[in-house]
């Protein structure tokens, strides 16, 4: 299972999930066990149950891999102590992993550029 926190700075702020897994589709962060919205991204700016964040922290280890909308996976990276998502930008243990084009709704992954439409979050192996 994993958590995640919604925060303004240093400090967490509320905590979101556990859920088995999650999915960043464009600017939404997803519950992957019933795809329910759990916030949006809004310009460099999260919102979540109606208040905004900058940004969002795990609280347990993660690991990430990216699909696209036709069943094509990108190779698991990670696993990450730490992954956060903050300013468009998704970052594993302090390396920038993917930045969000919110015009377009897809993921650029950093190490291969590719453009993906969904990130998937999950517990590692």
């Amino acid at each position: 299972m994993i958590r995640f926190s919604v925060s303004n700075g240093e400090q967490a702020g509320e905590t979101i999930g556990p859920a088995p897994f999650f999915r960043l589709a464009g600017g939404s962060l997803l519950s992957g066990a019933d795809g329910r919205e759990i916030a949006h991204h809004l310009g460099f700016i999260w919102e979540y149950q109606g208040r905004l964040f900058r940004r969002i922290d795990s609280q347990d280890p993660l690991a990430v891999h990216f699909e696209g909308h036709y069943g094509a996976a990108s190779e698991t990276l990670g696993p990450f102590t730490h992954f956060w998502v903050v300013d468009g930008a998704a970052y594993g243990d302090g390396e920038r992993l993917a930045t969000l084009d919110e015009g377009q709704a897809h993921w650029c992954a950093m190490m291969t550029r590719e453009r993906w439409p969904i990130m998937v979050l999950r517990p590692p192996d």
